[in-house]
């Protein structure tokens, strides 16, 4: 096959694409939101590849052998694969580092109040780690 039919497939499925843009409003919608989202400063990476988040979740969940919580799964999903503790991006470890002081103030808020202890006199935390999260 030479470049030229190259040429010409792509062409063909670029005409199409464009009157697909021009007549479908909820495509020129999504694509637009798509292009901004890529650009924002604000986006964060997921970079495990195409898996759902809560799939990885399950997968997490079975080789840690507890029930991974979100930020361990947000950990996962955007930390680098040769070194789960260095996040690919700047904005991830950032979301991440304030979910952790959050939950850590609510922690010691919960003790504080005397209202969690356990049998043993021990405090014991009643926090939602999940419920923190957002």
């Amino acid at each position: 096959m030479g470049g030229g039919s190259s040429r010409c497939w792509l062409m063909f499925v670029r005409d199409a694409l464009l009157v697909h843009w021009e007549t479908d409003e909820g495509f020129r919608h999504q694509c637009l939101t798509n292009r901004a989202n890529r650009t924002s400063a604000r986006s964060s990476k997921y970079t495990d590849g195409s898996a759902t988040f809560m799939k990885t979740k399950v997968i997490l969940s079975k080789s840690l052998d507890h029930e991974a919580i979100l930020a361990e799964t947000f950990k996962y999903t955007h930390t680098l694969k040769e070194n789960k503790e260095r996040f690919a991006y700047q904005r991830s470890q950032d979301h991440y580092e304030s979910y952790t002081q959050r939950l850590e103030a609510m922690a010691q808020q919960s003790q504080q109040s005397g209202k969690d202890t356990s049998s043993d006199g021990s405090a014991a935390s009643v926090v939602n780690p999940d419920g923190v999260w957002h």
